[in-house]
């Protein structure tokens, strides 16, 4: 064979050296993930140039396929690429849906994970970044301590809504929840098989998630807290594991947090009224009112804090939007009816494909725990999607993608043991 011959393999050292590049990078981006949008960018393209590289390896050994799942990302994408040119302000539109490219989460994420021994560094890399932001969140609960002096948190009532060293109070929140919601039916499934170390840093990851997002002073967070909670319950049939959790959750709010039921009932009765510009139930309504004036393409990618500006006439400066607080609301009045479909489409491709996963693996492999977390995970999810924009926030589809992929990537058979 020839030297430049393009059909050529990658050499066995070249092959080790490659992946384990790719194995570190995709472990920093999983770990950076949970405090830093740069940092995990930045290890994201560098595993995704190590993935193309690896291309042709990736193709002959990967025994997973995600073409369904590619299939309904696709022509969601191909939607959106065309609501964004049928509008007035095309490159604003092509801007806004540049956050697609981190699709490559799931290729990559799902190659990696198809070795136990990968998926278990994997798994703790993301056990770190996690242990570390809700470490963090809980001091900033009870200080308001920040790392960065710009950083300045939101507060409710007496209390600080912790935002660890994202931006905002509800990206942290419902980051840690979702995680912390992963991680407790994989280490309740999977305890028995880890090692010392990584069993005693999963558990801290897993309890120090469920202690940040019970102090996180956040409503959408919280409730999210619990339906997670409440679908492991189901999945698992281990109430007395979901009972305590709550139990723990519950307890930490009424010591340290005691009013702050009495004020999120004042606020949801806010959100609840019509007449409120910062309410939920108002800017729902008027978010309709943009779907219904531009059902078929949307106002565009981009354009709906402009769409909603017209919605409000002459108080628009002091009402502004930059997206619906809700994801189908947001698909509806950006995309269109169409939009708003393929992306429901997408999500019951991705929970179906999880779910077969899921009933063929028996319940003491690795597969069932990394399913059953991904499940519960998007359960935790979308519940942050009725009140929150969560997909469209970077640091949140990151760690959702990262969490589907290792949910992907079993196909309910015996994961490959082998180290190369």
């Amino acid at each position: 064979m020839k030297p430049d011959d393009p059909s050529r393999k990658l050499t066995p050292p070249d092959l080790r050296l490659s992946t384990t590049a790719l194995l570190v990078c995709f472990g920093l981006f999983l770990f950076s993930s949970a405090f830093s949008i740069a940092a995990a960018q930045i290890s994201l393209a560098l595993c995704l140039a190590l993935f193309l590289w690896l291309a042709g390896e990736v193709r002959t050994r990967s025994r997973i396929s995600l073409r369904p799942v590619y299939f309904a990302w696709g022509v969601y994408l191909a939607w959106l690429i065309v609501t964004s040119l049928v509008n007035d302000n095309t490159l604003r539109s092509l801007s806004a849906i540049r956050e697609e490219w981190l699709i490559v989460i799931l290729p990559i994420g799902v190659f990696l994970h198809r070795r136990e021994v990968w998926s278990r560094r994997l798994i703790v890399a993301l056990g770190c970044g996690l242990l570390l932001a809700s470490s963090y969140g809980i001091v900033q609960h009870f200080t308001g301590w920040t790392v960065s002096a710009g950083q300045r948190l939101h507060d409710v009532g007496p209390y600080w809504r912790t935002s660890g060293n994202f931006s905002h109070p509800l990206t942290y929140g419902y980051y840690v929840v979702t995680a912390t919601v992963f991680f407790l039916p994989y280490v309740i499934l999977t305890h028995r098989s880890l090692a010392r170390w990584s069993r005693a840093l999963l558990v801290a990851a897993a309890v120090g998630g469920l202690v940040a997002s019970a102090l996180c002073n956040s409503r959408g967070p919280m409730l999210a807290l619990v339906v997670g909670l409440i679908a492991t319950g189901f999945l698992l049939g281990k109430w007395r594991w979901v009972v305590s959790a709550m139990a723990v959750a519950s307890l930490l709010l009424f010591v340290f947090s005691p009013d702050l039921p009495r004020i999120f009932l004042e606020r949801v009765q806010n959100d609840l009224t019509t007449d409120n510009p910062a309410g939920r139930l108002f800017i729902w309504n008027k978010s309709l009112q943009i779907a219904k004036e531009y059902p078929v393409f949307g106002c565009g990618p981009g354009n709906f804090p402009a769409a909603y500006a017209e919605q409000l006439g002459a108080d628009s400066a002091s009402r502004s939007q930059g997206h619906a607080h809700n994801d189908f609301l947001n698909e509806a009045a950006s995309g269109g009816i169409p939009a708003l479909g393929l992306y429901l489409f997408f999500w019951v491709v991705v929970i179906r494909q999880l779910w077969r996963i899921r009933r063929r693996a028996g319940s003491a492999t690795v597969a069932f725990a990394l399913s059953t977390g991904a499940l519960v995970a998007s359960a935790a999810f979308l519940t942050g999607s009725m009140t929150e924009c969560a997909i469209a926030d970077e640091e949140l589809r990151q760690v959702l993608f990262a969490l589907w992929a290792a949910g992907l990537s079993q196909s309910g058979e015996a994961v490959d043991n082998s180290s190369t």
